[in-house]
């Protein structure tokens, strides 16, 4: 076990960038996981990983005689991609969770190739690793992340999954500079996915009576 202190040393380094077996060794080793969380980070992390990659190679959209992989998706693939999966929703509510997590794999696959499309790039080791903890652990969680591990998409990725299943997701923050940036910044990315999404910093009463 290290002092949380150090955890930012521990998982990062300019000169090298951990792999996620690396990843996960080291936060087996870190005494300050509950035994819940090591259990998930030894078993059920691997497979879901190994799930997503098989994803990606299988995930396809059909359009009349076409069939359009995955890697050659456009940003109207993915909404229809989208609309379809939201399409496969159990009527009862409380089936989601269960619905979740067996299209968990193919959902992440479709949200990376979304995030590639916006910004040229997909998530982090340290921030799949995040996502997945949180999703898998539907018992509450709480993370420590390094600054600079990109806990801003971190949050966008799990608070679409949420408005996914058409629930609102409201995202708190102490600092209003960045819940303005990062509603604006990544508003884009949650319009692909067919959420809207919006900021109560604003002075203007009408305004921020409206965003909520």
């Amino acid at each position: 076990a290290f002092p949380p202190q150090n955890w930012a040393n521990q998982i990062s380094n300019k000169n090298n960038v951990r792999s996620l077996d690396e990843l996960l060794n080291l936060m087996q080793l870190d005494g300050n996981n509950s035994p819940s969380v090591k259990h998930c980070l030894a078993k059920e992390i691997p497979d879901l990983l190994l799930s997503i990659q098989k994803a990606k190679s299988e995930i396809s959209l059909v359009q009349g005689d076409d069939k359009i992989p995955l890697h050659n998706f456009t940003e109207q693939h993915v909404r229809e991609w989208i609309r379809d999966f939201q399409d496969s929703f159990p009527m009862n509510p409380t089936r989601h969770l269960e619905h979740l997590k067996f299209k968990l794999p193919q959902v992440l696959a479709v949200m990376q190739h979304g995030l590639f499309l916006k910004s040229g790039f997909e998530l982090r080791n340290t921030q799949i690793l995040s996502v997945s903890l949180f999703l898998l652990m539907n018992n509450g969680l709480l993370q420590q992340v390094a600054t600079g591990e990109g806990k801003s998409l971190i949050i966008v990725f799990l608070a679409v999954i949420q408005s996914l299943y058409r629930k609102r997701v409201d995202i708190i923050t102490s600092s209003n500079v960045l819940a303005k940036r990062d509603a604006e910044f990544m508003k884009g990315l949650y319009n692909m996915f067919n959420i809207s999404v919006s900021h109560n910093c604003s002075e203007n009463d009408e305004e921020r009576t409206k965003a909520n």
